[in-house]
């Protein structure tokens, strides 16, 4: 018997969201523009905080792997078989389940949204790093560092005498 590496299952209704479909869909526009200022046509997400964010589905992974793969005109949630529909009754867009029988079944169903070349997507690849820079934590540091060491405080009659600002920035309390 051959089993398949994965599935579309529509099995039930669809619940009740945390949030309104607008609001996913307000979302979901607004990762487009960055998708599209970055030259980006397709991102995956597998963060269970950003699944529930862009779909509502929250879930348990229990060892397996989760995602989500935005286009420019789809997203869809990839879901192992133990969840069986509930990723799609549980979320704002469409879900492909794959299966445990082989390995790589994860993957298999990601590259259904592959129509590019192998250099496309090496080129996306490095659009996405590059667009991903100004989130590395030594960026967000230096900016930090920036606001705090050459911003003048508007009005020092708020502050406790007992506290002092030293020259790196960092906040000294006083015993």
């Amino acid at each position: 018997m051959e089993r398949p590496d994965f599935f579309t299952l529509k099995n039930g209704t669809k619940s009740k969201l945390p949030f309104s479909n607008k609001e996913y869909q307000k979302r979901l526009d607004k990762v487009r523009n960055v998708m599209s200022s970055n030259n980006l046509n397709m991102i995956i997400l597998t963060s269970m905080h950003n699944i529930a964010y862009y779909t509502g589905f929250i879930y348990c992974s229990f060892g397996r792997s989760y995602g989500c793969v935005i286009t420019e005109k789809k997203i869809v949630t990839i879901s192992a078989n133990i969840d069986a529909s509930q990723p799609w009754r549980h979320s704002f867009c469409e879900n492909i389940i794959y299966t445990d029988w082989k390995k790589d079944n994860f993957l298999k169903a990601v590259n259904v949204f592959w129509d590019t070349s192998a250099n496309d997507r090496q080129s996306m690849a490095e659009n996405a790093r590059t667009a991903l820079d100004h989130f590395r934590p030594e960026v967000i540091k230096e900016a930090w560092k920036k606001v705090l060491i050459e911003t003048k405080p508007r009005s020092v009659q708020q502050l406790d005498p007992s506290q002092t600002i030293d020259t790196t920035g960092e906040r000294t309390y006083g015993d």
